[in-house]
């Protein structure tokens, strides 16, 4: 997990200063919040996803962008709210990610 977090830094610093697309650097902080929180890292991960709803701030309403990345990263970081055992801001972030996809998620830990 060390190597991946080393290569997806890399990566990450690569693409911020070649300016690639806001969606795929979104995308490689929520992959290494992943690699992250399976090294027990919760804060590392937290900041990821918080990098990476950063990277998407001005996304307009509506956009494929919102559709498509902005539903992703309100799930990723829910799930690392559930395992902090942080239940009412994963429900939050639960219903963020509901809301742009238009439709309920159900997540089975929250509902018991």
């Amino acid at each position: 997990l060390a190597d991946a977090d080393l290569q997806l830094t890399a990566c990450i610093e690569r693409w911020q200063a070649r300016g690639i697309s806001r969606t795929e650097l979104s995308s490689l902080f929520r992959r290494r919040s992943e690699v992250r929180l399976r090294s027990n890292d919760m804060s590392a991960a937290l900041a990821d996803l918080g990098s990476a709803l950063q990277v998407m701030k001005d996304v307009a309403p509506g956009s494929e962008e919102s559709f498509d990345e902005l539903p992703k990263i309100y799930l990723a970081r829910a799930e690392t709210l559930v395992v902090a055992r942080r239940w009412e801001d994963a429900l939050s972030d639960y219903n963020r990610a509901a809301d742009l996809l238009g439709e309920p998620i159900e997540d089975a830990v929250l509902l018991s």
